[in-house]
C-alpha cells in the first residue's frame, strides 16, 4: 500500500532544506535531457523517412540508432552501418546486399526476406533476431552472435560461419550447409531439427 503522507513529507522535505539555487538546476538537467530525447526521437524518425523516400545506396550510416524502426522493403544496398544500432528493427524484403554491419546490434530485428547477400555482419550481434528465407548467401557472419536466431529456410550458399555464435539458432530447410558444415553447427548447438513441427516465418524467442 502506498503511504501518501511519506510520500508528501519526502517532497516537503526535499523543497524545505534544498537550496533554490540547486532546485533550479535539477529542473534545467531534467529539461534539457527531455529535450536531448526528443531531438534524438525527432533525428531518427526523419532519418527513418529519408531512407525510405530516397533510395540511395552506400549511405554512411555508422554508429546511428534505428533501433525499433520500421525499414520494411528499404533499400540499403552497400551502406555502412558499422556500430548501428537496429535493436528490434523491422527490416521485413530490405535490400541489404553488401553492407557493411560489423559488431551492429540486430537484437530481436526482424529481418524476414531480407536479402543480406555479401553482407558483412563480422562481430555482429542478432541474438533471437528473426532471418527467415533471408538472403545470407555468401555474407561474413565470422563472430557474430546468432543466439536463438530463426534461419529457416535462409540462403546460406557461401556464407562464413566460423566462430559464429549459433547456440539454439535454428537452420531448418536452410540451403547451402554441406553436412560437414550442418554437424559442426550442430556441435556448437545449432537445431536442424523440426522438433516442434512449426515451420512458419515467426521466431520463438528465447529468454535472455
Amino acid at each position: 500500500m502506498i503511504d501518501h503522507k511519506k510520500i508528501e513529507e519526502s517532497i516537503d522535505s526535499y523543497f524545505t532544506n534544498t537550496p533554490t539555487a540547486k532546485i533550479i538546476e535539477n529542473l534545467d538537467l531534467h529539461s534539457a535531457d527531455r529535450k536531448e530525447d526528443l531531438n534524438r526521437e525527432n533525428f531518427k524518425h526523419r532519418l527513418v523517412r529519408d531512407i525510405i523516400k530516397q533510395p540511395i545506396e552506400y549511405r554512411k550510416l555508422q554508429g546511428v540508432d534505428l533501433s525499433g524502426t520500421n525499414l520494411n522493403d528499404a533499400n540499403l544496398r552497400g551502406a555502412d552501418l558499422t556500430g548501428a544500432s537496429l535493436f528490434g528493427a523491422s527490416l521485413y524484403d530490405a535490400n541489404l546486399n553488401h553492407v557493411e554491419m560489423s559488431v551492429a546490434n540486430l537484437d530481436n530485428a526482424d529481418m524476414f526476406r531480407a536479402n543480406l547477400s555479401s553482407a558483412n555482419l563480422r562481430g555482429a550481434s542478432l541474438i533471437n533476431a528473426n532471418l527467415f528465407s533471408a538472403n545470407l548467401s555468401f555474407a561474413n557472419l565470422k563472430d557474430a552472435n546468432l543466439s536463438g536466431a530463426n534461419l529457416n529456410n535462409a540462403n546460406l550458399i557461401g556464407a562464413d560461419l566460423s566462430d559464429t555464435n549459433v547456440k539454439d539458432a535454428r537452420f531448418i530447410d536452410s540451403s547451402g550447409i554441406s553436412k560437414s558444415m550442418e554437424q559442426d553447427l550442430r556441435d556448437r548447438g545449432a537445431i536442424f531439427d523440426d522438433s516442434s513441427g512449426d515451420r512458419s516465418k515467426s521466431k520463438t524467442l528465447v529468454s535472455c
